[in-house]
């Protein structure tokens, strides 16, 4: 007797080294409007392994063509970090979906968390793709938060106040800096933005409790990705201490494109204009560098940000929700 994925159009496998290509190419296809690279995404990868988390990808095959048509990847988050929770990403090929693909997929990565000792999965999908939370909800997962991703048109943007801005912050003794002037290759210059980062992130409003990364892997994830340079780094600097931090990278496979990743201060130097001020400093680089749109986003309950985003003419474009599930045994810790 023929078992059921013999008689099935596809074949579902691990992935293999030489998947990357058409893994990226079936994902560029489900989510154009964030494309990802091949090297963009080996670089993740190996960040993920190289620090002992997991990161794992099963494939599903077409059997008469051998076009990848669907994957399902499960990896530890590293900066909400528990070895019971995983992040699950299931993605299906726009013309072989409402075939059962997804479920199969998804059932098959379930069964290996199961034997992982797995307890909590997470997953997001895109407001309007209204699939992918009928697809959560049918399998167990609810609704945790809601993250909104926002562009700005560069040219559309007034920085002519920026210089003004500097000069109340100096009065103050704040002067705002790049990670190029103050030395990217001084270890200790390095280290104290990644303590900044760490201290300011506490209070990020999120689903997981926050789990500091080391410094090596925070400098990778942060000063390693393809295209970014030190000058994308823009730092307050009060006297010898760091007080407020925001940077971003180049869009992979996005010319015209900047990814605005990270903007907070410290907590004891907020309400002085400081994360303004940064955002305004990025931008008019980011304007002299020839760049057209800039993306970012933030936790729909950070007003604060969402404010300071608005103003400078940040315009919301995608709301992604964070699921969440309780695998069959276990509970919320």
């Amino acid at each position: 007797m023929s078992s059921p994925q013999a008689t099935r159009p596809w074949r579902l496998r691990p992935a293999e080294e030489g998947d990357g290509s058409a893994l990226v190419e079936l994902w560029n296809r489900i989510d154009p409007a964030s494309p990802t690279t091949e090297a963009e995404h080996r670089h993740n990868v190996a960040l993920l392994r190289d620090d002992g988390h997991v990161y794992e990808c099963r494939v599903a095959v077409d059997r008469s063509t051998d076009r990848l048509v669907g994957s399902a990847e499960y990896f530890h988050d590293p900066d909400a970090f528990d070895g019971g929770r995983y992040w699950v990403e299931v993605n299906v090929d726009l013309d072989r979906r409402r075939r059962g693909l997804g479920t199969i997929l998804y059932g098959s990565v379930e069964a290996e968390l199961a034997e992982r000792g797995a307890r909590q999965l997470r997953t997001n999908t895109e407001a309007a793709v209204p699939d992918g939370a009928a697809f959560a909800r049918r399998h167990g997962f609810e609704p945790l938060r809601d993250r909104w991703r926002s562009v700005l048109e560069v040219a559309r943007c007034d920085v002519s106040g920026l210089p003004a801005r500097r000069r109340r912050l100096a009065e103050d003794g704040i002067e705002l800096t790049t990670l190029g002037d103050e030395g990217a290759d001084d270890p200790s210059v390095v280290r104290r933005l990644y303590e900044l980062e760490t201290e300011i992130s506490r209070d990020e409003p999120r689903a997981d409790p926050m789990t500091p990364l080391t410094p090596s892997v925070w400098e990778s994830w942060n000063l390693g990705q393809p295209g970014q340079t030190t000058a994308d780094f823009w730092i307050a600097r009060h006297g010898g201490s760091f007080v407020g931090l925001t940077y971003g990278r180049p869009a992979p496979g996005e010319p015209g494109l900047f990814l605005q990743s990270f903007t907070g201060v410290r907590r004891d130097a907020r309400g002085q204009g400081i994360a303004t001020a940064l955002k305004l400093a990025l931008i008019d680089r980011a304007r002299a560098e020839g760049y057209v749109r800039i993306r970012t986003s933030n936790d729909s309950s950070n007003a604060a940000m969402w404010g300071i985003n608005e103003r400078l003419g940040f315009v919301r474009t995608q709301t992604w929700t964070l699921w969440g599930r309780d695998l069959p045994g276990t509970a919320s810790p």
